[in-house]
């Protein structure tokens, strides 16, 4: 059975700080996959890896691979992976965009462009 993500030696940096260090392992599809640990030691870091949004941050650095289906997930366009692999937080985590921006970005992603549609949508 093919992994839907492979992870191979990834560390994750913030500036000078390591958060995760060279971690390997596989996802499966339909697989129920935890992670447990104490609170900062990297849970939320290493899930916002898997669909780019650290790369919003410019302290970011990531060290291996994240395979999506045997491709990188840096050669997917953010878009199409976000498209595909989603996060849902405890905590809201606005993208630094407007309000208006963050609430019909999803619409957008999915190709609703009609300004009218997206503003009822937002209302």
């Amino acid at each position: 059975m093919d992994a839907a993500f492979s992870i191979r030696d990834l560390s994750l940096y913030f500036g000078g700080l390591c958060v995760i260090k060279k971690i390997s392992f596989d996802i499966y599809k339909n697989e129920i996959f935890t992670i447990i640990g104490p609170a900062n030691s990297g849970k939320t870091s290493f899930l916002q890896t898997l669909n780019r949004l650290n790369d919003l941050n410019f302290d970011f650095r990531k060290e291996g691979t994240v395979l999506l289906n045997n491709q990188d997930i840096g050669s997917l366009d953010v878009e199409e992976l976000r498209k595909r692999v989603g996060i849902v937080f405890a905590l809201p985590f606005p993208l630094p965009l407007s309000v208006f921006e963050n609430v019909v970005y999803g619409p957008r992603m999915h190709g609703i462009k009609n300004k009218t549609k997206l503003a009822t949508i937002a209302e």
